[in-house]
Order: structure tokens, then C-alpha cells, then sequence
């Protein structure tokens, strides 16, 4: 085992840059707030793979796509990428201190390309694919929104081991990964966390599946300026 490989995995949205869910605003330009199926996905009233599906279907059934093109998804992903102060400098820092670094967003495959490449990462593990044709579709990845198994996946090929790596996210889909990343001996970061996470009677909570589950507490939180938390982080490895 390499032993001495060190990997930082980030989240891409408000941990990063700084808009709205790339996803809101494609559902916003094709006249559609998926308020509801996201909820049921989110709740695991429905399966991944069903939501992709279902918002699949309403698109094509409203026919909301006939004006939807492969450009206006590009403009959409480049219009989203505002880095916050001192992001690519943050991720540039960390390769030179010998990290490895590695983007797994729940965005879309084009928005996690164009951001590998404005904030220079190593690799990015591909999320949701747009074909935009004769329909609009929704092509499901390998992973779906699990992070934590997409990294497991990746040290695993790669032969990092999980103590060696570090993450980095902000909302209620990066918290199994940074539980996963701490429970095996590695640092985690959940910075300027989301709506669906709140601090009650001294411990955060995330809300997940109608429930609330108390955060590890081995998770750093930090709740200031992005350029003050990304040097706190960079202090730390």
C-alpha cells in the first residue's frame, strides 16, 4: 500500500463556488421548480434512478425541452461557476503541499468538467450526464448522489488509504462522506453548512429522510468566510 499518497476531496457547490444548485436552475430555464421530486428523492421515498426517470419524463411530456440545447446547458455550468475568494488558490496550496486533489460534486457531468479544469483538480469523478437530442434525458452515474461510495471506490483503486485523505463539503449529501473519511481515520470539513443542517442543544444535526441524526462529532465545522475557512483547513494538513 502507498502509504504516503494524500488525498483532498471536495464538494463543488457553495463549498467552492459560490449559486444556487446548478440543478434549480436547469429546472428554473425549462419551467419546472423540482421542488417535489427531489423531496421524495432526497427522503428515499424514491430511488435515484426513479427520480432521474421521472424528471425525464415530465420534461419530455411537457415538451419544456424544445428550446433546450446542449449550448444552453454549457451556459447554464459556466454562468454557475463563480469561485469564491481564495478557492483555486486553496486547492492549488493543497497540491503543493502534496495532496492529490479530486472533485465529487452532485451537479452535472459538464459543470464538474469545466470546474476541474478552472480550479486545475486532478480528477473528478463523473456525475449526472445530459443528452439533450430528440429528448431531454437524465443518463443516472455509476454512483448517484452516494459520495461515500464513490470515494471508497476510487482510494481503493488508487491505493489511498482513508487516513491519508481529507474532505471537504457543505451540505446534507457530503455527510456520509465525511463520516466515512473520519470513522477511518482521516480529517473532515463541513464548512458554512446548508439549510438542511442546524445546530440544537450544543451538537449539529442533519436532516435526513424526515429525521434528524446527530453529526460526527470528529467533523470540523466552520462558519466563517470562505478565505478564512479554506486557510484554516490548509493549516491542518
Amino acid at each position: 500500500m502507498l502509504d504516503y499518497m494524500k488525498l483532498l476531496v471536495c464538494d463543488l457547490e457553495n463549498t467552492l463556488i459560490k449559486n444556487m444548485s446548478i440543478w434549480e436552475k436547469i429546472n428554473k430555464n425549462l419551467g419546472n421548480i423540482d421542488h417535489e421530486l427531489y423531496e421524495e428523492f432526497i427522503n428515499n421515498k424514491i430511488t435515484y434512478s426513479e427520480w432521474c426517470k421521472k424528471l425525464s419524463f415530465f420534461h419530455n411530456f411537457i415538451k419544456s425541452n424544445e428550446f433546450f440545447t446542449e449550448i444552453s446547458l454549457y451556459e447554464i455550468a459556466w454562468n454557475n461557476m463563480k469561485p469564491y475568494e481564495g478557492a483555486k488558490e486553496f486547492v492549488k496550496k493543497a497540491k503543493e503541499k502534496g495532496y492529490t486533489t479530486l472533485l465529487i460534486s452532485g451537479g452535472i457531468e459538464k459543470q464538474s468538467l469545466l470546474a476541474s479544469e478552472i480550479f486545475e483538480f486532478d480528477e473528478f469523478i463523473p456525475t449526472n450526464k445530459i443528452k439533450i437530442k430528440e429528448e431531454f434525458k437524465i443518463i443516472p452515474c455509476k454512483f448517484g448522489f452516494n459520495k461515500e461510495k464513490a470515494l471508497h471506490n476510487y482510494c481503493k483503486n488508487n491505493c489511498i488509504p482513508i487516513k491519508n485523505v481529507v474532505g471537504v463539503g457543505d451540505s446534507d449529501n457530503d455527510i456520509s462522506m465525511l463520516e466515512f473519511i473520519v470513522k477511518n481515520g482521516g480529517k473532515s470539513f463541513l464548512i458554512n453548512p446548508s439549510k438542511r443542517i442546524f445546530f440544537k442543544n450544543g451538537k449539529y444535526y442533519v436532516k435526513l429522510n424526515e429525521h434528524e441524526k446527530e453529526i460526527n462529532k470528529n467533523i470540523t465545522i466552520l462558519n466563517n468566510l470562505p478565505l478564512k475557512n479554506y486557510n484554516k483547513i490548509l493549516s491542518q494538513l
